[in-house]
């Protein structure tokens, strides 16, 4: 519109345009972190991390065959994090209880599985398995 109100087809001058990247996500402070984050991660430079409770496997001992009870499971071992039930020809079936971690450092896992059986009609100790098992990430033999 001109100054008379009437609409014109005239195009304005354009005006020169600077790039600015500051004060952007081209800032060289972003930048600095991008590259900071690049490097740590090429390097495995991550936290441990640690999912679970390892098992307390050093108290198998205090449990007895056909003795112990839940409660004294849960006093030598603690509270289990899962549940389940194992069926063999040899020993019918059992309640299990299971107690696991897994320990995870940059490149390395470690895997630490205890499964706790028990008399699914009397609740008292029958046996228990126990493993641990380690793995290194991206490396193929």
């Amino acid at each position: 519109m001109d100054t008379s109100g009437q609409v014109t087809n005239r195009l304005l001058p354009a005006r020169p345009h600077r790039l600015s990247v500051q004060g952007t996500i081209l800032s060289w402070p972003y930048k600095v972190f991008v590259l900071s984050l690049l490097i740590l991660v090429i390097n495995g430079c991550t936290p441990a991390i640690q999912f679970g409770k390892p098992p307390l496997t050093d108290r198998l001992d205090t449990l007895k065959i056909d003795v112990s009870t839940k409660q004294d499971i849960k006093a030598a071992l603690g509270e289990p994090q899962g549940y389940g039930a194992v069926r063999s020809p040899s020993f019918g079936i059992k309640e299990a209880w299971l107690y696991e971690s897994t320990d995870v450092e940059g490149s390395k896992a470690r895997l630490r599985m205890l499964m706790v059986f028990l008399d699914k009609e009397r609740g008292v100790y029958h046996g228990h398995f126990w493993f641990a098992s380690g793995i290194l990430f991206g490396q193929t033999k």
